[in-house]
């Protein structure tokens, strides 16, 4: 900046290159002044940051706590269908043995195959 003065007050004069300094410096203060007016616009304080990062580590608390809800009471649910499951099985076991019983035992040829084998009756 001290080049740019000597430079005007050679070229210009002392007086009038004071005031076309004076004016540049005016100039450059109310440019800093607007950036830094813009720049608080655009920037938010710390506090401010940190009470957005509270709320959102809350809300992230609160889904967790959510998530694990239903985690639990997917478990449960999935317990109760492995116990039905088993049950079913079971049935379904059960329901072969009386069906191989009732096509054996009360089927003619499957009783005089029986008799013949052991060399019952006849």
């Amino acid at each position: 900046m001290v080049e740019v003065y000597r430079i005007l007050e050679d070229i210009l004069g002392k007086e009038k290159a004071n005031k076309i300094i004076e004016y540049v410096e005016h100039i450059v203060e109310d440019v800093k002044n607007k950036a830094k007016f813009e720049m608080r616009e655009e920037i938010i304080t710390k506090e401010v940051f940190y009470a957005e990062i509270s709320k959102l580590e809350a809300k992230m608390d609160n889904l967790r706590a959510e998530v694990k809800e239903v985690k639990s009471d997917l478990m449960l649910e999935m317990e109760k269908l492995r116990s039905e499951n088993r049950l079913l099985r079971q049935l379904i076991y059960f329901l072969i043995i009386i069906n191989i019983l009732a096509m054996t035992v009360f089927n003619r040829e499957f009783i005089e195959m029986i008799k013949l084998f052991f060399k019952i009756g006849g």
